[in-house]
């Protein structure tokens, strides 16, 4: 799916719109996908990790597969049914159409949706936030200090440092246990926290951080106006309801012209100058 570009142009703070060809995702993480799209080898593989849609129906295909996986009383039976999905209805579809019905049509009897998650346990550190937990690995924010740096008639940007860590699993425990809450007592945290900052706002719910290569800050909204991420912007999505919700997800009225936009800032403030 092709975008056209957004001919928008802020001169006065420095703020550029670039339409993106894919959906917006947060920050370093990539678009979701259940199998490493650098293997991919069919036409079907292939257009699942060109569209960042399909990509997030992938994703959340998984994490309600997943899900079903620990509620089945006969699980070998329920991996018979996804294996023949994939053969006999996923594979034989021809064009994106096809794909999106099939994907929502699978999710749906799996009792998923998107943005639909593995059974996860609370972190029980109030300072430990869910990242995301995705094919048998889980990885945590550790929030070592919130502040809110300004606020304007929009929103209220705050600054946070975290630090990351994550931790891998075999499928048979996640089966049998759901991915844990919290991560080991012996994780090894980041050394050096990221610096991130969260614009908490109805319009233009943001996420913020400092990109190296184009020397500016690039925001990104994890989530539609119903407060559920897509799948691969789950890590960022926690973070924000952490530090802006209390821990609980939103509803949003994000305004059109962003949620599909690019932005980037020369400095965080300039988030607070968006109508």
């Amino acid at each position: 799916m092709l975008a056209t570009p957004l001919s928008l142009t802020r001169v006065n703070g420095g703020l550029r719109f670039v339409m993106f060809i894919a959906l917006l995702l947060p920050l370093s993480f990539a678009n979701a996908a259940s199998f490493d799209c650098a293997k991919a080898t069919t036409l079907v593989e292939k257009a699942i990790c060109g569209d960042p849609q399909l990509s997030a129906r992938d994703d959340a295909l998984m994490s309600a597969y997943q899900h079903a996986l620990v509620e089945a009383t006969d699980a070998n039976r329920l991996k018979a049914e996804q294996r023949a999905w994939l053969k006999d209805v996923r594979n034989k579809c021809q064009d994106e159409t096809c794909l999106y019905s099939a994907y929502d049509q699978r999710i749906a009897a799996l009792g998923g949706k998107s943005g639909s998650t593995a059974k996860v346990s609370r972190p029980a550190d109030p300072n430990i936030v869910m990242g995301r937990c995705h094919m048998d690995s889980c990885w945590w924010w550790k929030v070592a200090s919130m502040e809110t740096v300004r606020t304007g008639a929009t929103g209220r940007l705050v600054k946070v440092l975290a630090r990351t860590t994550s931790e891998e699993f075999s499928s048979d425990y996640v089966d049998q246990h759901g991915y844990p809450g919290n991560p080991q007592s012996v994780a090894t945290w980041d050394v050096r926290p990221l610096e991130i900052y969260l614009y908490c706002s109805k319009t233009l719910p943001a996420v913020i951080e400092y990109d190296k290569d184009q020397r500016k800050y690039r925001v990104a909204i994890p989530f539609d106006n119903d407060g559920v991420p897509w799948g691969a912007t789950e890590g960022a999505a926690n973070l924000y309801d952490h530090a802006c919700n209390q821990g609980r997800a939103g509803t949003y009225a994000i305004n059109p012209a962003y949620a599909e936009a690019e932005i980037t800032l020369d400095v965080p403030e300039d988030i607070l100058s968006f109508k």
